[in-house]
């Protein structure tokens, strides 16, 4: 399951486990998630993939990394659907991962060819 799939599966678990608000969001705490079984099974990593849904701005809770028994009580809140960006306005990860390995793969892309050519001529045989 790749990073935006989990991130589809976390919003359904906190629909599942959490409260709904009158805005149209959900609240859940960290420890509610963390010790539920089937959370358990779907996620690797829980606290990856919540960070993960807190960089595209998905859902709050505060800090940054969430450890089990410190933070069980942190409030992790879904934001309404209305309120999160549409697949056209935020990058996926998998064009943000395809980007940087077409650089990667072609590097000195704008240099000319014949100078490329020349430096590592020069360097091979000197």
């Amino acid at each position: 399951m790749n990073v935006d799939e989990e991130v589809e599966r976390l919003k359904e678990e906190i629909k599942r486990l959490g409260e709904p608000q009158p805005d149209g969001s959900y609240k859940v705490t960290f420890g509610v998630m963390f010790n539920d079984d089937r959370c358990a099974n779907i996620f690797e990593a829980l606290v990856g993939t919540l960070r993960a849904a807190k960089k595209r701005k998905l859902l709050t809770y505060d800090g940054e990394l969430l450890l089990q028994g410190v933070h069980d009580n942190v409030q992790i809140i879904l934001k309404p659907e209305a309120a999160t960006p549409s697949g056209g306005e935020a990058p996926r990860i998998s064009e943000m991962i395809e980007e940087e390995s077409a650089k990667v793969a072609n590097p000195g892309k704008h240099e000319h060819p014949s100078s490329y050519k020349q430096n590592s001529f020069r360097h091979t045989h000197i």
